[in-house]
């Protein structure tokens, strides 16, 4: 039997940001010509916001759902939800069961965002209307983890493992039904971050599942923030282009666990990564780093721990894909973009329990996946420019892009919107979307490992191949200075035209 070719993208965490970034790549590789070839988008935390959203609208607005997108994903979820959280009506039901801070959150995002929607609103998957893997975190021990998790032996825990919101998970790790589960719950436990949110509880009915076998004591799945697992939610996209949930496969490839051999599916995976760790912070110019009235009820730091518990599992998350960002030291040999990387595919894990009483975890490897996989990380703005002759010497360019770079860089993982200085979110969003241009426009080793992996497996012809470069409709840049550090690179002052 002959496996079609698996183009995949994954969205990273990182709040609004995450979701506004994320969005505006989509655009672009909508611009390429491209997006309609998306087999599915797999989405994290934050980046969940974004492909849910894209996952319910695109197919029917089309080319009007950019605008449309811009005005949704720049609204303020995070004010919303913390004056529904703060408000005393609120207070007595918050100590029921099922009723919690997360519980809140996924009204908040049905409210501004998917108005009642389920996932079988979303339409049937086909050109353009991409499968939507929304990625959250399990939290529980592991009886419950073999026919829910998605990378197998690959879990960074046998206790935070990642649960994908699809009808395989429903249906053998739940006994239920996806179709009737809410978009706005799904991307809440998405986006559930640690000391914020409580997990959510997803009912599960293992008497559906397994008959008199069934624990009828396993009755909760408790999922929280995806990123804890798979900041990238690279997982599920390898276990989708794997045939747990890619379309046009044999039946029998369709089953929870199933593998398909990897000389028979041509893979190709970009990764959207709206992660920032950069070491000259906005936040350095002021004592006190509490910018908001969140931050007078929770101490921001939990935003910089969180990322920092996150940046080794993306490190990592990313070498497994043939992309070292060890290499981006001075020297380096980084690259953004590899043809082909081998993925090993693991098989499900089996316990054993050896003399001493110890559990030992026994592994199989199933195969190899060859992909093509193209990072695309907005720390990069900068360097991309850094790259071209004469760019240094340009100082209204590097001006330019400086001022692009500070102000993505200083934009805060949070469900909303702002940074370490009073800017409005436009401001924040046409910095994104200028970032998000630059780095798939001038990304040419990028462009040109995509477009020869779409030739070679004749998904695009050229006269489908549509690059639009960079300035045709002219670089929004919303901020009046920057300075440059010692380091060649923009420190993140930044004032804005509010």
């Amino acid at each position: 039997m002959e496996y079609r070719p698996f183009l995949g993208v994954a969205i990273s965490g990182g709040g609004s940001r995450a979701a506004n970034f994320g969005m505006y790549v989509l655009r672009e590789l909508d611009r390429l010509g491209i997006l309609d070839r998306v087999d599915a988008i797999s989405s994290v935390s934050g980046g969940s916001i974004a492909a849910a959203h894209f996952g319910v609208y695109y197919p029917y607005l089309r080319s009007e759902y950019w605008a449309f997108a811009e005005k949704d994903l720049r609204q303020d979820f995070r004010d919303d939800w913390l004056k529904r959280h703060m408000d005393p009506a609120n207070w007595r039901t918050l100590y029921g069961d099922r009723f919690n801070a997360s519980t809140i959150l996924a009204e908040t995002y049905d409210r501004l965002l998917f108005h009642g929607a389920v996932f079988r609103n979303m339409s049937i998957p086909g050109p353009g209307s991409p499968h939507i893997l929304i990625n959250s975190t399990i939290v529980g021990g592991p009886e419950l983890l073999s026919n829910c998790v998605a990378q197998g032996k690959n879990a960074f825990s046998e206790r935070l493992s990642t649960f994908v919101f699809s009808d395989d998970a429903f249906k053998f790790c739940l006994g239920s039904d996806l179709g009737s589960f809410s978009i706005a719950q799904a991307v809440a436990a998405s986006s559930a971050y640690p000391l914020v949110f409580s997990p959510v509880a997803l009912t599960s009915y293992p008497r559906i599942m397994m008959g008199d076998k069934g624990d009828e004591h396993l009755q909760y799945l408790h999922v929280m923030d995806g990123g804890v697992s798979d900041n990238l939610g690279i997982d599920a996209l390898v276990a989708a282009a794997n045939g747990r949930w890619h379309r046009g496969l044999a039946e029998e490839s369709l089953s929870a666990g199933s593998v398909v051999s990897s000389d028979k599916v041509p893979c190709f995976l970009i990764v959207v990564d709206a992660f920032i760790d950069d070491g000259e912070k906005l936040e350095e110019e002021y004592p006190d780093l509490r910018r908001s009235l969140l931050d007078r009820v929770i101490d921001p730091s939990w935003h910089y721990a969180f990322d920092a518990l996150l940046q080794r599992r993306r490190s990592d998350s990313l070498l497994s894909l043939g992309i070292d960002l060890e290499d981006r030291t001075p020297g380096g040999d980084y690259v953004r973009a590899v043809p082909s990387h081998v993925i090993p595919l693991r098989g499900e894990r089996g316990m054993v329990q050896k003399r001493y009483g110890n559990l030992v975890f026994l592994e199989s490897n199933t195969g190899d996946l060859v992909c093509g996989v193209w990072h695309i990380s907005l720390r990069d703005v900068f360097e991309l420019g850094a790259g071209t002759p004469g760019f240094l010497s340009n100082q209204e360019n590097m001006m330019k892009r400086g001022t692009i770079y500070a102000m993505v860089t200083n934009t805060k993982t949070d469900l909303k919107l702002t940074g370490a200085v009073a800017c409005k979110p436009e401001v924040y969003q046409h910095a994104l979307a200028d970032a998000a241009k630059i780095l798939v426009r001038e990304d040419s080793v990028g462009l040109s490992v995509l477009h020869q992996w779409l030739t070679d497996h004749s998904i695009l012809s050229g006269d489908h191949w549509t690059p639009d470069p960079l300035g045709r409709n002219g670089d929004r840049v919303n901020v009046t200075s920057v300075r440059i550090g010692q380091s060649g690179k923009p420190s993140g002052l930044v004032q804005c035209k509010n």
